[in-house]
């Protein structure tokens, strides 16, 4: 899971192996089964959080998560009242979270690389005699690409449900271009007979690092641009994943505001659209939550207490997955 002993940051998906990502699963199946046997792990360690950005289930998950396994847990879920209104920069505050006995640090924050930085500098500040410990980085949602934690999450969510994650044939559907969660498909493509079919607006295509990726290892997928094809799409997959529209992550600019009013409402999925179709019997609806109320372009309210309704059981794991991350930071040999 880790580049050895001296670098257990939680950095890129892309860092991890198909074997670690089997091996996380297996832990986090260990340890929602038997609880009591890590309650006091973390005993001893802090953990961290820097939120830049707005979030409930990344900062809560990981705050009883710390609690859970018996650690201490502080920081900021949002930087107003804090010394960034100074403009205190990213590492100093980092540096400041380690004084006061972090072990980890878990970042979010609207920079590409944000969490990157953050580990080269505090490596940096070990190595050359500036601080007597290591202190490890989480990036929990930085910039457009990275949120690995969500994206293991939902691989154990997917293993959960359908018992293996080679073979699944799925939607991806939303936002492709901004959305950070629909990256999971990156570590998915390390498995055998993957089967993608992505729909989005045209303005919100798959990001193009994402098919490289997926073109350099021989992942079956196609790209629809057409939501009438959802009646043609679902009732052929085990389940679909949808990305609401970042618009916090579209550019500040007119052509950004433009962009909003394109792809607004472009797709959505409802209770009469899944009762008219004959889907398969595990069929599941997934997505990182929250739902836009005000522009649904992902899933209807009405689903929430239906049986196509995965992504709650996928926002409960959270919790876990993350229970288990923390726990081999601080036990892997």
């Amino acid at each position: 899971m880790f580049k050895g002993k001296d670098n257990r940051h939680i950095l890129s998906i892309n860092d991890f192996s198909k074997d670690d990502i089997l091996d996380l699963i297996e832990t986090t199946y260990d340890m929602k089964a038997r609880p009591e046997k890590f309650e006091r792990i973390l005993k001893g360690w802090k953990v961290a959080e820097m939120f830049y950005g707005d979030s409930t289930r990344t900062f809560d998950s990981f705050g009883q998560a710390t609690a859970d396994l018996g650690g201490v847990h502080f920081g900021f879920r949002n930087p107003q009242g804090t010394s960034v209104g100074k403009r205190e920069s990213l590492v100093s505050t980092g540096q400041t979270y380690r004084g006061y006995g972090a072990n980890v640090i878990v970042v979010r924050n609207p920079r590409d690389g944000a969490a990157l930085y953050l580990a080269e500098a505090l490596d940096a500040d070990f190595e050359n005699g500036v601080a007597d410990k290591r202190v490890w980085v989480i990036d929990g949602g930085t910039g457009n690409k990275d949120h690995s934690t969500q994206n293991l999450l939902d691989l154990f969510t997917f293993h959960e449900m359908y018992g293996d994650l080679n073979g699944l044939k799925f939607l991806v559907f939303g936002d492709l271009l901004y959305g950070r969660s629909i990256r999971f498909v990156l570590p998915l493509s390390l498995f055998n007979d993957i089967e993608i079919t992505f729909l989005s607006h045209p303005k919100l295509a798959l990001a193009e690092d994402i098919k490289k990726t997926l073109d350099g290892r021989g992942v079956k997928y196609e790209e629809v641009f057409d939501p009438d094809a959802l009646p043609d799409i679902l009732p052929n997959v085990m389940f679909a994943y949808g990305s609401r529209n970042q618009e916090n992550r579209f550019p500040a600019t007119v052509e950004g505001e433009e962009l909003k009013n394109a792809v607004r409402g472009f797709v959505s999925i409802d209770k009469k659209l899944l009762s008219s179709l004959s889907l398969k019997k595990y069929f599941k609806l997934y997505h990182a939550l929250p739902v836009d109320s005000e522009y649904p372009c992902l899933v209807k309210w009405e689903l929430d207490r239906t049986k196509w309704n995965g992504y709650l059981r996928e926002s409960e794991n959270g919790l876990h997955t993350r229970k288990v991350e923390l726990y081999k930071m601080r036990h892997e040999k």
